[in-house]
């Protein structure tokens, strides 16, 4: 038989590799290998059969062929390709690093380098690959869209939607871009606009069960949870265990009263069973439908994922009055923080209150006003019996019933006004609701001052006392208002509210003024009492409109609890969802209180909340926004250009500080942001103090707005400064802050509050962004006692009015609250907004360490801090007395800081 000669093994090898037979194939180049071991073609080809399945020899063969023929490009490409499949980033990298030295022309070798460096975590060096990549290709779709998805993961998320628009204009059908695109824009809070491009998704596929998920929580948010269920619903078709639309389908469930609503979360719990939002909820839904074991069980088990949760203990309280209960209960632990709280701090002397009250020669008459309608009797017999045991017994109880039909409460009401005759009774024929009865008992009122009591709520036994107190104290006082907590149906006192003193702008979208409010009588009378109309909202809109009356010293705030809101079910105390009409009457209340004040705003619903949008002056003030820098170019010049390109305001200018930066890359940084004519480069060469460089910009600059912004700050939407300004317009207004996050998304900044001897601590420090803190203040537009200096905007006029940063008691620390507390002296406010929203880069694991001249200035600023403003520090009148300064945010105080 004759014998193949080498070359004719290569050929029948190309020929059974062209018609499929790869492993004939593979047989022959092998046989050409053996034969010819310096022929580098039989190599390259076994090496791409391997390749190709799945082998993890290809590396070998590549590197055999690289071995005896260095500059075959093929070779290179493939290896680098192979060590890529094999997951071996780091020689993957180099081995791309040596391509593009040979030709660094090839865009898609950039893209693979780029998704390398993301695989060894270098993601600043993917970033400048992916730029080479489009700079060589502008119009590839993938580059677009893998620049994209790179740029979202730093937090860069305008930047990141640009590119996803890109990429979808480039290849319209590609549904990975869609869907990237649609998921991206809630984060710059276009929710609506994400809702076209997840539905283009299902156009394209609509078997795709994470676009359906997608799809139904964006439409849960918008409220539509008929369909927000169907697309839960198809995604668990497709997916049958798809994590996630159990939760969908739960909060649909919900909002419509669907009793499915545990099925959904028993699902979540089998799929996930340390899912606490779900056990939580699952264990109220349990107790309200009287199934008492299991909720005591899910609720165990949610307490031990977090320990000391005030509402779980609770609930477990209330469920072991059931006897199949008690025995799972055995030995658990069932005192609440607050109930501890409460045994040391919240029992008043009452000896001394007496003494007191017997020592005033004048004393105001307080008349409250109780509307009735069908209560549960026992409820309103406590009611009613908390205002007869006040320690003050200058007191009148206005009763009006808004035709109630139970015998029960009629022959309470009876007794009651036989029984006292401080307590007025009127009938209405015919249900006028609350705001018609409550106007209707105000009718009787004669007290110098009014307060308003729900028919299942309770004042406090010594309530009056100390609102009578507060009068004598403060005669100018128009409006007085307490701290409250909640009560259930077992008598259980829980989640105490401790508030903020007045905060003008608090109030707008959340009134937290409510329990218990008592106001001057004839004022209350002057603005026409209670408007019909507003119910659910009547009381948000009486403050609203006496507030316009008033000046802010002529409203106290009371910092005690001396009111007890009832949590049955189907009030707002125990849900804010019960009510839904609630929500709509604030929205007309504070649109019409704005408009009052001319004050052009948006005032929208944002599922269980106001949003209030406040629009610019016209023609907008010009602003300008001073970034003092030394150095660190990478990351000056990334937060810079995102400043640059993403914000949506018309009349910027931009003042970079230079302090003595010293490396080449600042230089350059520098020259290049100089070709855009909104910029401007000012050198100011001396040691860092921040106060002295921002000072220093502020005197070379005439624009009607100046915004301090640190270097590491990098917008997340475009509205950011928009938002800002539109505040900081208002003449009230002296300095604006804005919610600044850690790249992880956790909090940084959301006001600051002063805590005596340490001066001041942000609130909400690493928090998750989307948690709402205490009592939802994270979502709330609110009057603080100070922001940080890394980003606040405020007007050129109350900056020179106040005398700009002290450059010389705070260089650097301490100088944001010098000058917001001077601001606040001045008689003009500070304000904290959540809808300007900035990606902070300052490290959050960066730890306490200071170097020795560092901690000494701080020690020096400290210092300085208390001889400027001494007292005044330990009484924050944003941040209520019983809240800790030692312990985690607006946590209770032990013991609380009595005024």
């Amino acid at each position: 038989m004759q014998t193949l000669s080498p070359r004719q093994f290569f050929f029948t090898a190309v020929t059974a590799e062209q018609s499929g037979d790869d492993a004939r194939a593979a047989a022959f180049y092998r046989r050409v290998a053996i034969c010819v071991p310096e022929d580098s073609a039989a190599l390259l080809r076994l090496g791409l059969l391997a390749q190709r399945s799945g082998d993890h020899a290809a590396v070998k063969l590549f590197l055999r062929v690289l071995t005896r023929k260095p500059d075959s490009w093929i070779a290179r490409a493939s290896y680098a390709e192979a060590l890529a499949a094999n997951d071996d980033h780091q020689a993957t990298f180099m081995a791309l690093k040596e391509l593009l030295l040979i030709n660094p022309g090839r865009g898609n070798l950039w893209l693979h380098l780029a998704t390398a460096q993301i695989r060894i975590a270098v993601p600043s060096e993917a970033l400048t690959a992916m730029q080479r990549s489009l700079m060589i290709d502008p119009s590839a779709p993938f580059v677009h869209g893998r620049y994209g998805f790179l740029l979202r993961q730093g937090r860069r998320i305008t930047a990141a939607i640009t590119h996803f628009r890109r990429a979808v204009i480039l290849q319209p059908g590609n549904n990975e871009n869609l869907y990237n695109l649609a998921v991206t824009l809630p984060l710059v809070r276009a929710v609506s606009a994400a809702l076209p491009w997840l539905r283009a998704c299902l156009m394209i596929n609509p078997l795709n069960a994470n676009t359906l998920l997608s799809l139904g929580r964006f439409l849960n948010r918008h409220g539509d949870k008929a369909q927000a269920s169907l697309c839960a619903r198809r995604s668990m078709v497709l997916e049958p265990g798809k994590p996630g639309a159990g939760d969908v389908l739960a909060t649909a469930f919900r909002r419509d009263g669907n009793p499915a609503e545990a099925v959904m979360h028993r699902r979540t719990l089998a799929q996930s069973p340390d899912d606490l939002p779900a056990l939580m909820r699952l264990g109220q839904l349990y107790e309200q439908s009287d199934k008492f074991f299991e909720a005591a069980t899910v609720t165990l088990q949610a307490l031990r994922l977090v320990d000391d949760d005030d509402q779980l203990i609770l609930r477990l309280r209330r469920l072991s009055a059931a006897p199949s209960v008690r025995q799972l209960l055995a030995g658990t632990p069932l005192t609440t923080q607050y109930h501890k709280w409460l045994a040391a701090y919240g029992q008043p002397d009452q000896d001394a209150i007496d003494a007191d009250i017997q020592g005033w020669s004048k004393r105001p008459m307080i008349s409250i006003i109780l509307p009735v309608h069908d209560p549960d009797p026992q409820f309103l017999q406590h009611a009613i019996a908390s205002v007869r045991q006040q320690r003050y017994p200058d007191w009148q109880l206005c009763i009006c019933d808004d035709a109630s039909r139970n015998p029960a409460v009629i022959a309470i009401l009876d007794q009651a006004a036989a029984a006292d005759q401080r307590i007025l009774l009127r009938r209405r024929l015919q249900n006028g609701h609350i705001s018609r009865a409550s106007n209707d008992a105000l009718e009787d009122a004669t007290g110098d001052f009014v307060g308003f009591l729900d028919h299942d709520d309770r004042l406090a036994d010594e309530a009056l006392y100390w609102v009578a107190k507060a009068i004598r104290d403060h005669p100018q006082g128009k409006l007085f208002y307490s701290d409250e907590d909640k009560i259930d149906t077992a008598g259980e006192r829980f989640d105490p509210h401790f508030k903020p003193d007045w905060s003008p702008h608090l109030i707008l979208s959340q009134n937290y003024v409510c329990h218990l409010a008592v106001y001057d009588r004839d004022l209350v009378a002057a603005v026409g009492g209670l408007r019909v109309g507003y119910e659910g909202s009547q009381d948000h809109d009486l403050v609203l409109r006496v507030s316009r009356h008033l000046e802010g010293q002529q409203i106290h705030h009371i910092p005690r609890l001396l009111y007890h809101w009832r949590t049955a079910v189907g009030s707002t105390a125990f849900d804010r969802d019960a009510k839904p009409y609630a929500l709509a009457a604030a929205q007309r209340a504070v649109s019409d209180h704005l408009q009052e004040r001319g004050i052009t705003a948006k005032v929208s619903i944002d599922r269980t909340r106001l949003r209030l949008q406040f629009q610019l002056p016209s023609p907008s003030p010009r602003v300008t926004i001073i970034v003092p820098t030394r150095d660190q170019a990478a990351l000056t010049g990334q937060c810079l250009r995102a400043v640059l390109r993403m914000t949506d305001y018309p009349a910027l200018r931009l003042i970079v500080v230079d302090n003595d930066s010293r490396e080449a890359a600042t230089a350059a940084l520098l020259d290049d942001l100089q070709t855009d004519p909104r910029v401007q480069v000012l050198p100011s060469p001396g040691a860092f103090n921040f106060s002295a460089l921002n000072n220093h910009a502020v005197a070379t600059d005439n624009s009607e707005m100046v915004c301090f912004l640190n270097n590491d700050c990098e917008p997340l939407h475009p509205e950011w400064l928009a938002e800002m300004v539109a505040l900081a317009a208002h003449q009230e207004v002296g300095l604006v802050g804005a919610k600044l996050l850690y790249p992880d998304e956790t909090i940084q900044h959301a006001g600051l509050h002063l805590v005596g001897d340490n001066v001041a601590h942000h609130s909400f420090v690493g928090m998750a962004e989307r948690y709402g803190g205490y009592m939802d203040r994270n979502n709330h537009l609110r009057n603080v006692a100070a922001v940080t200096g890394a980003c606040m905007v405020m007007r050129r006029t109350v900056f020179d009015g106040v005398g700009g940063f002290d450059a010389v008691h705070f260089p650097i620390d301490f100088s944001d609250v010098d000058l917001c507390l001077r601001t606040r002296e001045s008689g003009l406010q500070v304000v904290w907004t959540p809808h300007a929203v900035l990606t902070h880069h300052e490290s959050a694991s960066r730890g306490q360490f200071m170097s020795v001249a560092k901690e000494t200035a701080h020690r020096a600023a400290c210092q300085a801090m208390h001889e400027r403003f001494g007292a005044a520090l330990y009484d924050d009148p944003f941040y209520n007395p019983n809240l800790s300064f030692e312990r985690a945010d607006h946590q209770l105080a032990f013991p609380p800081r009595r005024r």
